[in-house]
C-alpha cells in the first residue's frame, strides 16, 4: 500500500495527503482512521492529525527536516473477501523548504494474528543538542502490544549481534550468513506480571534516559 502526500510551493508550507493501494490484489474499501505525526528532526516540533473515513488531508508545516509516521485502521478486499486490518508506514528526512514536493511513503500491514509484543520502532540517528552538538543518547527501541489483551514485557530479551556489516572482519570460517554472535544481551526484569503493556501501547527502552530528558525534553 502507498501513502503520497504533497506539498504545495507558498509561505503556509500546505502538505496535501492521501492514501492509495499499491496492489492490485488489495483493494481499500474504507479508510475507518489513520493516524499522521509529523515530527521536524532539528526543533522537536511535532504535529499529529487524524483522519476519519477519509484519505486526504492538508496541514500547514513550517520549514524543516521531518519524520512522517503514518498508522491505522483500514478495510481492504482480496480475493478471500473483506478484511479490516491495521497499517502503518514511515518517511524519514522529509524536507520541507518552500519548494513543491511530491513524495510516497509505503503503508504496510501489520501482523494481525501476532500474539506476542514487536519491536516497532528502532531509532539510533541521533539528533542535535540545544548547543548544535551530535547526541546518541536519545537512541531508543520502541515495543509495542499489537494485540487486543495485556503482555508483560518482564523477561523478554534484546540481543545485540556483536557481527557489523560496516565493518571488515575476516572469520573463518565465515559463519555471518546462518548464525548469529551475540556482543550483548539486554533482559527486562521482573516476576512475569511487573511490566503490562495493553492493548496498542509502547514501552521505550532509552540508551539514556536521564540525559536525554536533560538535552532533548521533547523527545521524551
Amino acid at each position: 500500500m502507498l501513502f503520497g502526500f504533497q506539498r504545495n510551493a507558498g509561505s503556509s508550507n500546505l502538505i496535501k495527503t492521501g492514501v492509495q493501494s499499491g496492489s492490485d490484489n488489495i483493494q481499500v474499501k474504507e479508510y475507518k482512521k489513520l493516524t499522521l505525526s509529523f515530527k521536524e528532526l532539528n526543533s522537536g516540533f511535532t504535529i499529529t492529525k487524524e483522519l476519519s473515513n477519509t484519505n486526504t488531508l492538508q496541514v500547514s508545516l513550517p520549514s524543516g527536516t521531518y519524520q512522517m509516521i503514518a498508522e491505522g485502521n483500514i478495510v481492504y478486499s482480496d480475493p478471500s473477501g473483506s478484511i479490516e486490518a491495521k497499517v502503518a508506514g514511515v518517511q524519514n528526512g522529509m524536507v520541507i523548504n518552500g519548494n513543491k514536493i511530491s513524495k510516497t511513503i509505503e503503508l504496510s500491514l501489520k501482523a494481525g494474528n501476532s500474539s506476542d509484543l514487536i519491536l516497532e520502532e528502532i531509532f539510533f540517528t541521533g539528533t542535535r543538542t540545544p548547543q548544535g552538538a551530535m547526541y546518541f543518547g536519545d537512541q531508543y527501541f520502541k515495543i509495542t502490544n499489537n494485540t487486543d489483551k495485556t503482555l508483560y514485557a518482564d523477561g523478554m530479551l534484546l540481543i545485540q549481534s556483536s557481527f557489523m556489516t560496516n565493518e571488515k572482519q575476516d572469520y573463518s570460517p565465515n559463519i555471518m550468513g546462518t548464525t548469529l554472535s551475540a556482543g550483548a544481551i539486554i533482559r527486562i526484569p521482573g516476576t512475569g506480571n511487573t511490566y503490562p503493556v495493553k492493548p496498542g501501547e509502547s514501552i521505550i527502552i532509552a540508551e539514556d534516559d536521564h540525559q536525554s530528558q536533560r538535552f532533548q525534553p521533547f523527545i521524551c
